[in-house]
């Protein structure tokens, strides 16, 4: 055994040429999630959108931007952990994660995972509630069947709980795609958008 965790060898050949960071990264990747070609390709995946958002992030800071990640459960950025690992990658402090309750309890849900994170990195927060049992069809759901916080069964006050662990002081907001609220005059809707958020947050 070398103990040489650096150099790659190859049938006994150094290859010194090839970057380890990557094999290792894919070694990684294996381990978690099995061999495969989709495995293989999850580091480099990161990596680029990494440097993507991080030159986002760059022409939006000529303008005095904030830039916000917000993962969807059938993208390719589909939960927290994805969007953490791609933000904390290209580490611009203009560039953050937008957290939108009903993708983060259709997804993952990581309770620890997100009281690890710092608050600063968590510029937006989108409040909604759902059925505790997923939806057959989430796409339609997401943009069709949303209910008002307090009117379904998501555990909303834990996911505040860990927000607040964080310490983040990112804004507050309803996003509600309904079309029961949509049938309403946009000032009951935004009343009722308004008082449901009370409960949760306290009289402002």
């Amino acid at each position: 055994t070398r103990h040489d965790f650096v150099t790659l060898y190859a049938n006994g050949i150094r290859y010194l040429e090839k970057a380890p960071l990557l094999y290792w990264s894919m070694a990684a990747s294996f381990r978690l999630f099995g061999v495969s070609a989709a495995a293989a390709r999850i580091p480099l995946a990161l990596a680029v959108l990494a440097l993507a958002f991080a030159g986002l992030c760059d022409r939006a800071a000529d303008h005095g931007l904030l830039v916000h990640l917000e993962f969807l459960p059938w993208s390719r950025i589909p939960d927290l952990a994805t969007a953490w690992q791609v933000v904390s990658a290209a580490d611009r402090p203009n560039g953050g994660l937008m957290l939108d309750a009903w993708h983060y309890f259709r997804s993952d849900p990581d309770g620890a995972l997100l009281r690890s994170i710092p608050g600063s990195s968590i510029l937006g927060i989108q409040l909604c509630d759902a059925p505790a049992t997923p939806e057959a069809d989430p796409l339609h759901a997401t943009l069709h069947e949303r209910l008002l916080p307090g009117d379904g069964e998501l555990p909303l006050p834990t996911l505040l709980a860990d927000l607040g662990a964080t310490g983040t002081t990112a804004p507050v907001g309803v996003e509600v795609f309904s079309d029961v609220l949509s049938a309403l005059n946009p000032e009951e809707a935004g009343r009722l958008a308004g008082a449901s958020l009370q409960p949760l947050l306290g009289p402002s």
